[in-house]
C-alpha cells in the first residue's frame, strides 16, 4: 500500500461514472422535440395564416424549416458529444498511463513531497522502509532529521538555492537511518508549479547507491594503494644501480630508469617509442647468439625479432655483452631478460635489466695480473722447496727413522699439492685472459690417451685403482697441443682414481662417431649428487661426499681448465653420473683427415 499522500482528483473510474450513451438521449430528445414543433404548428390557429394565400403551404414550410434547424442543432450537439466521447478516452487512457507510471517509480525509487519550507507532507514506502520511520514520524519533520554529517554546509545551500529558483537540482546525498547506519541515494529533486507559476511543494525521486558508493570507495582505497605501490616501484626502480628498460614486444623502449639513461646516453623522451633494443646490440654477438639458438645465421638483422633475440640471450651460457651508446661508445654489459605478461599469460613486452662491466673487468684484470704475479713468485721458491725434500727423502734412505719420514712425506705431499695449485692458477689466468698459446698439431688420439694411462696409472695404483683401455687397431687422428690435451687427459684419470672404490676399474674408450672423435673416462665409483652437477665446470668447485672413498683433495681447478682447454681446441666436454652407481666424463674433437701430410679438419 502506497503512502505517498496527493490531492484528490478523479480519477479513470469516477470519469467512467458518467452517462454511457448521450447519443440515445440526444435522438430521444431530437424525437420529442420534432413531435412538439410539428404539433404546435399544426395546432396554430387559422387566422394567422389566414390572410396569406394557400396558408397550408407556409404551414408546412414553417414545419420543414423548423425540422431542417432541429437537425443542424441535433448534428451539432453529437458532434459534441463525440468529441467529448474522444477527449474522455483519451483522459482516461492518460490517467491510466500515469497510475501505472506512478506504480512504477513508486516499486522503483524512494519518492518524498516536501513543501516550500522544507517540512516533509508524503513519502512512499520505500522511502519509509530504507530510511526506518514510519509515514507519521516523517510527515512535519524537515529532511535534518535523516542528516549525516556527511556534507558540508555549503552542499545544502547550494541545494536550496537551486530548487527555490525553480530549477530541478540533481546529486548524491548520504542520509542516516533512524537505527544510525547510513545508506547513499541518488537523489532528482523537481520543483511543482500551481496554475499562477508558484512553486508550491518538491518532490524528491530517489535511487539507492549505498552498494555502489561503497564499491568506488573499494576502487578508490585500491586505486590509492597502487598508487603508493607504483610510486615505491618507480622510486625502487630509479634507485637501482643496474639499467632497466620496459619494451613491448617488438623491444621498442616503453619505459627507462635514470641509470640506464646514464648508461645508454638517451633519455626517456629521446627514446621513448623510438628506440629498439636491437639497435644497442653488437651486430656480430646477435648474429652469434641467433646462430647458436637456432642453428642458423641470420642473412639479415632486420628481420631477426627481439623475441628471438631474447630467447636466445636467455639461452646463451654467456652473460657478458655490448651496447652501443648514443654517443657510439661501446658499453660491456651482463644483461638479464624477462618476459612481460598479462594475467591471461599474453606476452606484452620484455623488461631488461642490466649492469656496466667496464668496472668489473679493470677490477679483474687487476686482480689476474696480482694473482699471476704472486703464482710466479711462489712457483720458483716451491719448485726449489719440492725439489730439496726430494732429495733429502732420497739421501736419507732406510736409516731416516719412521717419525721424521712421515713428516718428510708429508712435506714432500703438501709441496707437490702447493705446486700443482700455482701451477693450475697459472694456467686458468691464461686460459681466461685468452694467453695460452697452443702448439696445434696433428695426433692420434688413442696413442695419445694410452700415454696419459700410463703417466696417471702410478697415482690410481695409490688407491687401488686400475685402468682398463678399449684398445682398437685403427687410429683416431685429432689436430691437438699435445702437452695440453694429455693435460686434460690426466685430470679427467686422477679424477676418476680418486672417486673409485678401491679394487675397480676405470674404463677408458676412444672412438669416431659423425665426424668426431670421442674418449670416454667411465668409473664405477661414488658418483655425483644431482644438485651439484651444474656446478661440476664452476671453478674452485669440489665434491664433499661423506663416504668419499678418498680424502685427497684437488685445486678445484682441474676441470674448469680442462673444459676451457677443450673448447680452445673446437672441442666439447660434459659428463653423465648418478650418485651411487659411477661417472662417465666424455670429450669430443673434430675428426681430422691426413692426406699426404696435409691435415684437414673433417666436417660430416
Amino acid at each position: 500500500m502506497n503512502q505517498m499522500t496527493s490531492p484528490s482528483s478523479p480519477g479513470p473510474e469516477g470519469l467512467r461514472a458518467a452517462p454511457t450513451h448521450p447519443r440515445r438521449l440526444l435522438a430521444v430528445a431530437a424525437a420529442v422535440v420534432a413531435f412538439a414543433l410539428m404539433a404546435g404548428i399544426s395546432h396554430l390557429p387559422a387566422t394567422l395564416f389566414g390572410a396569406l394565400p394557400d396558408g397550408a403551404a407556409w404551414r408546412f414550410g414553417y414545419l420543414a424549416a423548423g425540422l431542417g434547424l432541429l437537425g443542424i442543432a441535433v448534428a451539432y450537439v453529437d458532434r459534441l458529444i463525440l468529441q467529448g466521447q474522444a477527449t474522455q478516452s483519451a483522459l482516461e487512457e492518460a490517467l491510466s498511463r500515469a497510475s501505472s507510471l506512478e506504480a512504477a517509480l513508486h516499486h522503483h525509487a524512494m519518492v518524498t513531497r516536501t513543501d516550500t519550507e522544507d517540512r516533509i507532507i508524503g513519502a512512499n514506502d520505500n522511502f519509509c522502509a530504507r530510511s526506518g520511520y514510519t509515514l507519521q514520524e516523517l510527515v512535519g519533520s524537515t529532511h535534518r532529521l535523516l542528516s549525516s554529517g556527511e556534507h558540508p554546509r555549503e552542499f545544502f545551500a547550494d541545494l536550496h538555492r537551486t530548487i527555490r529558483s525553480g530549477r530541478v537540482w540533481t546529486g548524491d546525498i548520504c542520509n542516516k537511518t533512524k537505527q544510525g547506519d547510513f545508506f547513499w541515494s541518488r537523489t532528482t529533486i523537481v520543483p511543482f508549479r500551481n496554475a499562477g507559476g508558484h512553486v508550491y511543494q518538491h518532490v524528491a525521486l530517489r535511487t539507492d547507491i549505498s552498494e555502489l558508493k561503497f564499491m568506488q570507495r573499494q576502487v578508490e582505497v585500491a586505486n590509492e594503494s597502487l598508487a603508493a605501490s607504483f610510486d615505491l616501484l618507480y622510486a625502487t626502480v630509479n634507485s637501482s644501480a643496474s639499467g632497466i628498460v620496459a619494451t613491448d614486444r617488438d623491444g621498442i623502449i616503453v619505459m627507462m630508469n635514470e641509470t640506464a639513461e646514464l648508461m645508454l646516453g638517451f633519455g626517456q623522451q629521446e627514446a621513448e617509442g623510438r628506440l629498439s633494443m636491437l639497435q644497442l646490440h653488437d651486430p656480430a654477438q646477435v648474429t652469434a647468439a641467433i646462430m647458436a639458438a637456432e642453428g642458423r645465421a641470420p642473412l639479415d638483422l632486420d628481420e631477426v625479432s627481439y623475441r628471438a633475440l631474447a630467447a636466445a640471450i636467455a639461452a646463451s651460457p654467456a652473460r657478458d655483452w655490448v651496447y652501443r651508446t648514443g654517443s657510439g661508445r661501446e658499453l660491456p654489459v651482463s644483461i638479464s631478460i624477462a618476459p612481460l605478461k598479462d594475467r591471461q599469460g599474453e606476452l606484452q613486452g620484455y623488461v631488461t635489466s642490466f649492469n656496466d662491466l667496464t668496472r668489473l673487468r679493470q677490477v679483474e684484470v687487476m686482480k689476474s695480473d696480482f694473482v699471476s704475479m704472486v703464482s710466479h713468485e711462489l712457483r720458483t721458491p716451491l719448485t726449489s722447496i719440492k725439489g730439496a725434500l726430494t732429495l733429502l727423502h732420497k739421501m736419507a734412505g732406510p736409516a731416516l727413522p719412521d717419525n721424521q719420514r712421515k713428516l718428510l712425506d708429508i712435506g714432500v705431499g703438501n709441496c707437490e699439492s702447493l705446486v700443482n695449485l700455482v701451477s693450475d692458477i697459472l694456467d686458468f689466468e691464461k686460459i681466461s685472459r685468452n694467453e695460452m698459446s697452443f702448439e696445434m698439431q696433428p695426433h692420434d688420439a688413442r696413442a695419445l690417451v694410452e700415454k696419459a694411462v700410463a703417466g696417471t696409472q702410478p697415482y690410481a695404483t695409490q688407491f687401488g685403482v686400475t685402468y682398463w683401455v678399449d684398445k682398437e687397431d685403427h687410429p683416431l687422428p685429432v689436430r691437438v697441443d699435445a702437452r695440453r690435451f694429455e693435460q686434460v687427459m690426466m685430470n679427467l684419470l686422477s679424477n676418476a682414481a680418486k672417486f673409485s672404490h678401491a679394487g675397480s676399474e676405470v674404463l677408458i674408450s676412444a672412438h669416431a662417431e659423425d665426424g668426431m672423435v670421442t674418449i670416454s673416462v667411465t668409473d664405477t665409483g661414488v658418483g655425483i649428487p644431482e644438485a651439484f652437477q651444474p656446478k661440476i665446470f664452476q671453478r674452485f668447485s669440489q665434491v664433499n661426499h661423506a663416504d668419499r672413498p678418498t680424502k685427497i683433495k684437488g685445486t678445484g681447478l682441474g676441470l674448469s681448465i680442462a673444459k676451457m682447454i677443450v673448447e680452445a681446441h673446437g672441442g666439447v666436454i660434459g659428463f653423465r653420473s648418478t650418485e651411487g652407481v659411477g661417472t662417465t666424463f666424455f670429450v669430443r674433437l673434430p675428426l681430422t683427415i691426413l692426406f699426404e701430410g696435409v691435415t684437414h679438419v673433417r666436417t660430416s
